[in-house]
C-alpha cells in the first residue's frame, strides 16, 4: 500500500480539475471557479504546521516519503483560504458532464453541446468573453489530446474527435460513455465495448530545420486515417481499458460474479496504481494489491495520468466533502497499472 495524505474543503462540488497551478472548482450550483492552487497548499499547510508536505501536493516529481503516521493523515482547508485564493468564475446555466483544461484551453460540456473557453496562465483565470460552443448536443465526455485534437463521447454520434477549424471524425458508432487520451493512443468504453484508437504521431516541430516542412508534416499527420480495435467484452465483463492500460479485475477462485456489482464502471491511472469504479465501490488496483477507498457514494473523482505534476493525486467529493489526496512520491518502483513519469516521454 502506498501512503496518503488529504486536504479536506467541507464543500460539496460537481468537479475539480488541476491545471499549471490552478485549481478548478464546480460547484452545486453550476458556477465554476478557478483557485491559486500554491496559495491554497501553502496557506493550509502552514496553518497545520505541515509546509514539509507542500511537494507533495505541488510536484509530484520531487519524491517525497511519508510516514507511517501521516497516513490518511486529512488536513481541513478553511472556508477563508479558499475565498481568499479566488481568481476568476464564470455561471453556468446546467449542470456540466464533464471538464477539461488542456494547452490553455478549458472545455465544459452538457446536455446541449460541448463548449471551450480560454485560460490565462499569468492570472491563473477564466475569460468569460472566450467561451464558445463547439458540438451541439448531448456529451457524456471529452477529452482533449496533442494536435488541437478534441475526443467526444456522446450518445447520438458515439467516439468522435474534432479538430478545430476542419471537420469532425467519426471513430465509433456506439453509446460511448468515456475516453481518454495516453500518448497517441485514444481509449474509449461503452457498456457492452471497449476501443482502442491508435493515431501517428505527431512531428516535432525540432526535427525540421525549414518551418513549411514542419507545417506539411503536421498536416499529413492530422488527416492519416486512425486504426480502432473493439474489445469484444460483455456488459458484465472485469476488463476494460483505461488510460494505457488495462484493467483486470479477478474475481476469488470459484466464486461466480456478482450480476451488476462486477462490472466496472470507470477507471483511471495515476502514479500510485488505477482507481477502478465499481456499481457500489472504488478502489486503487496494483499488480500486488487491492485496496477498497473509504468514501461513500462519491459524486465525483479524478486523477491527472497526462500531468507530470499531479500525477500522484486523487480528487473524490461526496455529500460529506472533498479530499484532495496526494499519494508518497518516494515510492518509485513500476506497475503495470500505474503511470509512471518515463511514460511522458513516448
Amino acid at each position: 500500500m502506498i501512503r496518503h495524505v488529504s486536504l479536506r474543503i467541507d464543500a460539496v462540488y460537481l468537479d475539480s480539475f488541476l491545471y499549471s497551478g490552478a485549481l478548478f472548482l464546480l460547484d452545486m450550483d453550476g458556477r465554476l471557479t478557478s483557485y491559486d492552487w500554491q496559495r491554497i497548499v501553502s496557506l493550509a499547510l502552514a496553518a497545520h504546521g505541515r509546509e514539509d508536505l507542500t511537494a507533495l501536493f505541488i510536484d509530484s516529481r520531487k519524491p517525497t516519503a511519508l510516514t507511517e503516521t501521516d497516513e490518511g493523515l486529512e488536513l481541513e482547508v478553511a472556508a477563508g483560504i479558499i475565498r481568499d485564493a479566488e481568481t476568476s468564475s464564470i455561471a453556468w446555466n446546467v449542470w456540466p458532464t464533464d471538464l477539461n483544461i488542456y494547452s490553455n484551453n478549458i472545455y465544459i460540456s452538457d446536455e446541449s453541446g460541448a463548449y471551450a473557453a480560454s485560460f490565462d496562465y499569468a492570472s491563473k483565470s477564466i475569460d468569460p468573453e472566450s467561451v464558445q460552443n463547439i458540438k451541439r448536443g448531448y456529451i457524456y465526455a471529452m477529452a482533449p489530446g496533442d494536435g488541437g485534437r478534441l475526443a467526444i463521447a456522446s450518445p447520438n454520434s458515439g467516439l468522435s474527435v474534432l479538430i478545430f477549424n476542419e471537420q469532425e471524425r467519426p471513430l465509433v458508432e456506439d453509446d460511448i460513455f468515456d475516453c481518454d487520451w495516453f500518448g497517441t493512443s485514444l481509449v474509449a468504453n461503452s457498456r457492452e465495448h471497449s476501443y482502442l484508437t491508435k493515431f501517428p504521431p505527431l512531428p516535432k516541430r525540432d526535427s525540421f530545420e525549414d518551418v513549411q516542412d514542419f507545417y506539411a508534416s503536421l498536416r499529413h499527420a492530422k488527416n492519416a486515417e486512425p486504426t480502432t480495435e473493439k474489445l469484444d467484452v460483455a456488459g458484465q465483463s472485469e476488463y476494460h481499458w483505461l488510460a494505457g492500460q488495462d484493467a483486470i479485475e479477478e474475481a476469488p477462485q470459484g466464486e461466480a460474479p456478482v450480476p451488476g456489482r462486477s462490472r466496472i464502471i470507470r477507471a483511471r491511472s495515476a502514479s500510485f496504481g488505477s482507481i477502478i469504479e465499481h456499481v457500489d465501490q472504488l478502489i486503487i488496483r496494483r499488480t500486488d494489491s487491492r485496496q477498497t477507498i473509504d468514501i461513500q457514494k462519491p459524486v465525483f473523482w479524478r486523477t491527472f495520468s497526462r500531468s507530470k505534476s499531479y500525477l500522484n493525486q486523487l480528487h473524490v467529493c461526496s455529500g460529506e466533502g472533498m479530499q484532495i489526496r496526494a499519494y508518497d512520491t518516494a515510492r518509485r518502483d513500476g506497475d503495470r497499472f500505474a503511470v509512471e513519469l518515463s511514460d511522458f516521454d513516448i
